[in-house]
């Protein structure tokens, strides 16, 4: 868990995380720029890293931890209270399964603000169209790596070695796609067998086409978070430093709904827009690369035609813009009044901020794209 400082948010995520109802020991390593005055509890243990690069931090954490399953979480989420025992007894269970992650709402209560933002990103058809976003009931393999979250994910640690944990040239937004990009595709190293720097750009850009307890005098038996009762099959695994080739398969990365973190939502609408700017600014370049991932993703494709004949007709047809606005009113209405948590009193707020939302993706991609071309000059 990377922690900025303790207070709020950061200590409600320390505390679910403690509380956790799971038969096995267990240990949060907290992993700060400064030390941080973290609670008397043998569970916990601070690791300083100053360099704020999220994947250096998220690598230094690993390379802490002790056991063979890492499960990764933020501060400003909260685990519900069965989280690491419904994670480690699929993986317990299912010993092909390489990753696991799961839905990521919105905590009870959250203000109007957020719980916006939440209907934006959760809205099947005209929302984000992420799986962990949208809440989706089931178990079941991802298609795409973007479909579960940093904030919810659980990795077997062998297969993050394997894959040479987060890719640090990455920084901000897309780290955690990455790696979960090359364990679907089941490449072994990102030294090895890579490929050329446009395929390892290809699998960076699968993340955007655009997720009893255990008594404290144990010894905890994985870091970062959960274990397994049994030092037969985690001990003696985790003292084997060579990473085993990675297999790609249908069932290697699964979404299962049962696991469960509750993640505040940038409130909307400024800070929730200027972090979705931020992301589709990505997406433009990713797509200014020639990534096959974005090249072949409708979603973004879609978006990017209907942005450009939208403006069209508000520049040529003025009428027929119109005519589309009054369409796509009572359609992103009842969509999002559908999925939303919102009292109705704030239901005709609804496609207005979807039409934000929608606006901001497509000029966040358009500008990733130019400012990916006037670089490349």
């Amino acid at each position: 868990m990377p922690v900025e400082r303790i207070g709020g948010d950061a200590e409600r995520a320390i505390a679910a995380v403690l509380a956790q109802r799971a038969p096995f020991a267990f240990e949060l390593i907290a992993v700060s720029a400064a030390p941080l005055p973290l609670l008397a509890d043998n569970r916990i243990r601070n690791v300083v890293e100053p360099d704020r690069n999220p994947a250096t931090r998220r690598n230094r954490a690993a390379s802490e931890a002790r056991g063979e399953i890492l499960a990764f979480v933020d501060d400003d989420a909260f685990a519900d209270v069965g989280w690491l025992a419904t994670a480690v007894a699929w993986l317990d269970e299912h010993k092909e399964t390489l990753a696991l992650g799961g839905p990521d709402p919105a905590p009870a209560g959250s203000p109007a603000a957020e719980l916006i933002s939440e209907t934006l990103l959760a809205t099947p058809w005209i929302g984000s169209g992420i799986v962990c976003h949208e809440n989706r009931p089931g178990i079941f393999p991802i298609r795409w790596p973007s479909d579960i979250a940093l904030v919810n994910l659980f990795v077997r640690r062998e297969a993050f070695e394997a894959a040479g944990g987060f890719d640090e040239s990455i920084g901000y937004i897309g780290e955690d796609t990455g790696l979960i990009a090359a364990l679907m595709q089941g490449r072994a190293s990102r030294d090895e067998g890579r490929g050329t720097r446009d395929e390892r750009q290809d699998a960076r850009a699968l993340c955007h086409p655009e997720r009893s307890e255990g008594s404290p005098s144990q010894e905890p038996e994985s870091l970062f978070l959960p274990g397994d009762p049994s030092p037969s099959t985690r001990l003696g695994m985790t003292q084997d430093p060579r990473p085993s080739p990675l297999v790609p398969g249908p069932s290697k990365v699964i979404y299962h709904s049962g696991v469960v973190v509750y993640h505040r939502r940038r409130p909307f609408p400024a800070a929730y827009l200027r972090q979705r700017w931020r992301y589709r600014v990505k997406t433009g370049e990713m797509l200014a690369r020639g990534a096959n991932a974005y090249r072949r993703s409708g979603r973004v494709w879609a978006l990017l035609i209907a942005g450009v004949l939208f403006a069209v007709a508000v520049a040529a047809a003025p009428r027929l813009a119109l005519a589309l606005l009054a369409c796509y009113a009572p359609v992103t209405l009842i969509l999002g009044a559908r999925t939303t948590r919102l009292p109705p009193v704030w239901w005709p707020l609804l496609p207005f901020a979807f039409l934000a939302h929608h606006a901001t993706y497509f000029a966040g991609i358009v500008w990733g794209v130019r400012k990916r071309l006037v670089r490349k000059k």
